[in-house]
């Protein structure tokens, strides 16, 4: 039963391209070209979420980094700053992958 409710998660859609912009449950660690898009032009909190929470669950921070450093900076998003912390002080062995 627990499985089930697992696939059941309800899919984000983008506005403009009425695409998912959330993960498919058969390819966890992929992101959207527009959740990326979203965050670098428009700053949306929305999308970078999505990111943090795609990037984290993969265990690839370092690419977390850059889109944490833009909301951080560019647009004020107080929760990229501590991103930024949990990326940079993170234990090298588990988070950066050689």
């Amino acid at each position: 039963m627990f499985i089930s409710l697992l696939g059941c998660r309800e899919n984000t859609y983008d506005s403009e391209t009425n695409q998912p912009t959330s993960i498919t449950p058969s390819r966890p660690c992929l992101t959207s070209l527009s959740l990326k898009q979203n965050v670098l032009i428009k700053g949306d909190i929305n999308s970078y979420k999505e990111l943090q929470f795609n990037y984290f669950n993969c265990e690839v921070r370092e690419e977390l980094l850059l889109y944490s450093l833009i909301m951080a900076n560019k647009y004020n998003y107080t929760g990229a700053f501590y991103d930024v912390y949990l990326c940079l002080t993170s234990h090298p062995s588990k988070t950066f992958k050689n």
